[in-house]
């Protein structure tokens, strides 16, 4: 018999325990899956067999008169040590089955192939297996994976048995307590009430609070809290007392317990309700809560929402009463709600974080600048700025992706401590950052650039001592009286930028004009003639104008001439804005105007097409602005 690691055994032990299939009777979906294994296979034997600790369990069984044999007599059991399909040609051969009984007697084993039943958690629980008086050659690839097919139908049906089960015993219990509160009006407006309080979507500690009101009545609860787990202190949060007595009980209460203190924390560890009915006589009683008339005590866990746990308590106060099956089902079934509403709200919590938060920074993202600027009062007079990391490429080409990710970090860290209260901090691109603040009304321009340049020299020494040297930052800043509203300022802090760094860059030496005449144009930007004449290269991009295609590595993607026209100025100049105006003048010989729609039709097909190619090179909107390719750092 193989011998498995015990505590990998004991987990699968447990894993197959759970699907309660053991010594069950036949059933038709595992019998039909074995008798199509044998007919597939054209063996008189096929099993699906389930190995316990001391015996394995056939729970189909064709051409086999046995329901179970012992594990010591298991070929399956050898299949449980590996993944793979376990193949015996002739069982006489192999020194680990020709001494079986069953080799050696009936039904004559020669032939075994057998595959896990594996479950999603990883533990095999079995095999499906083919079995043949006469040896057979080992199985093909194709028939192994026909077997593991086979066999993961197996797990399908038992999973699928299992969920049966589980909404059977669900079935049960939700119509043993429908039952018991049929029979009382009372607890069935006390779960009406709490179901709408749930609805409100309160903060925990007044849900809980509220949901106390209403079961104190019916339960005969005098005194309740929610207490709240961070690691091992637990706190009071919540305290709600129906009478005076309770009302005593919260001042002798200790606001904090270390673990090991009260039964709490075993209710914590458990995550199961805890009901006792004679607290005086109770292991982990407090001495001084005894003395306070406490006689009945239920701990219900809610569960662990953003780091911490939460317990509700109910308490009765000299009440020679112990909990009812009504009582304890009534406070089960509030717990439950008030878990079920503090999952929700976690959920949407956690939803909302992700979907506003930029996940390297923890600053808000574009989506979260986009609420800020809906947020702004409309009378109120705003500040915008745009930033860039300059050089941030550089650092990813020379580098790696880490040592970026650990720039914009840093720099995301130091402007934010050097931000004055009020300015939000949002990272809008791998190296973009947005301003947004409340400015007064007495702001002007020229203040608000000094502010944020200030802050913003304040901030490029940290750079300096991780090493950053040759990173410097661009802004574009703008208030909210530039323009007709505050997204079309920030799109004019952003145009700003960009015409900030276009005086930055500089200019090219001879090296770089010879190369530039066939992959880059010239800062005295060529005709479209030009541009059309020759290939235009940037990187692995390579647009071909006189084809009316482009090409990256060995992909390629046809164009119309507008779309190749613009592909073509805007690949020129990679990293550099050009205008609506100066591209419907170069492409269309028209005004924006005149152009009217042609520009945005043609941008658009030609994303599509890109996209088609390579996700790294993008052709970016710059508000109110114009269009620039963005490209990857080694382009």
């Amino acid at each position: 018999m193989t011998v498995l690691n015990p505590t990998t055994e004991q987990s699968r032990l447990e894993a197959l325990a759970r699907y309660a299939v053991i010594n069950t009777l036949p059933e038709t979906a595992f019998d039909r899956i074995a008798a199509l294994a044998a007919r597939l296979f054209r063996t008189p034997i096929a099993l699906v067999s389930l190995v316990d600790e001391e015996h394995q369990f056939f729970k189909a069984c064709l051409g086999l008169d046995l329901r179970q044999t012992s594990r010591e007599l298991s070929f399956c059991a050898h299949a449980l040590d590996a993944s793979e399909v376990l193949v015996v040609q002739d069982a006489r051969q192999d020194p680990r089955f020709r001494d079986n009984a069953l080799v050696t007697g009936h039904p004559h084993i020669r032939f075994y192939a057998g595959a896990p039943l594996e479950t999603h958690d990883g533990f095999r629980l079995g095999t499906l297996c083919i079995i043949d008086t006469v040896p057979r050659p080992d199985l093909t690839a194709d028939e192994r994976g026909v077997l593991q097919d086979l066999a993961a139908l197996v797990m399908d049906e038992l999973e699928l048995r299992l969920r049966g089960l589980q909404l059977e015993r669900e079935s049960q219990a939700n119509a043993l307590l429908m039952r018991s509160l049929r029979d009382s009006h009372a607890y069935s407006e006390v779960l009406l009430g709490v179901s709408e309080l749930l609805l409100l979507q309160l903060p925990p500690m007044d849900l809980v609070t509220r949901v106390l009101e209403l079961v104190s009545g019916v339960a005969r609860i005098d005194w309740g809290n929610l207490s709240i787990v961070r690691g091992d202190e637990a706190s009071i949060a919540a305290v709600w007392a129906a009478n005076p007595e309770g009302e005593m009980l919260t001042s002798w209460i200790p606001s904090l317990l270390k673990r090991g203190t009260g039964a709490l924390w075993h209710v914590l560890d458990q995550q199961r309700p805890h009901f006792v009915d004679r607290y005086e006589t109770h292991p982990d009683s407090v001495p001084e809560l005894r003395g306070l008339g406490i006689t009945a005590v239920a701990w219900l866990p809610l569960g662990h929402f953003e780091d911490q746990s939460y317990i509700v308590m109910f308490t009765r106060l000299r009440r020679n009463e112990p909990w009812s099956a009504e009582d304890r089902a009534l406070l089960e079934a509030a717990a439950r709600s008030l878990r079920a509403s503090l999952s929700n709200q976690e959920r949407r919590r956690m939803m909302h974080e992700s979907a506003f938060t930029d996940p390297l920074t923890s600053l808000g993202n574009r989506q979260a600048l986009d609420a800020a600027l809906k947020a702004l009062p409309a009378q109120g007079l705003a500040g915008l700025a745009s930033i860039s990391l300059a050089g941030y490429r550089s650092v990813l080409e020379a580098e790696g992706q880490a040592r970026g990710d650990a720039l914009v970090r840093l720099f995301s860290i130091a402007l934010s401590s050097d931000l004055a209260g009020g300015v939000q901090l949002f990272r809008t691109g791998a190296n973009e950052f947005a301003l947004v603040s409340q400015l007064g009304q007495a702001m002007t321009p020229s203040a608000w650039q000094c502010e944020v340049e200030t802050a913003i020299q304040s901030a490029l020494p940290v750079l300096r001592l991780a090493h950053f040297s040759g990173v410097t930052v661009q802004t574009g800043t703008a208030i909210g009286n530039e323009a007709p509203g505050v997204r079309e300022a920030l799109e004019l802090a952003e145009r700003r930028r960009y015409e900030q760094r276009a005086l930055q860059r500089p200019a090219p030496d001879a090296s770089q004009v010879r190369t530039a005449q066939v992959e880059r144009p010239l800062p005295t930007q060529p005709t479209l003639d030009d541009l059309m004449a020759a290939p235009v290269r940037c990187g692995p991009l390579v647009l071909y104008p006189a084809r009316q295609t482009v090409r990256v590595l060995d992909r390629e993607v046809r164009l119309n001439l507008k779309e190749t026209q613009v592909l073509a100025v805007l690949a020129s100049s990679p990293e550099q804005m050009f205008s609506r105006a100066d591209l419907c003048r170069t492409v269309w010989n028209r005004t924006a105007e005149e152009a009217g729609n042609a520009l945005n039709l043609s941008v658009s097909s030609l994303r599509k097409k890109l996209l088609t190619l390579t996700s790294e090179y993008v052709i970016r909107s710059v508000r109110l602005g114009g269009y620039v390719l963005r490209v990857p750092p080694r382009a």
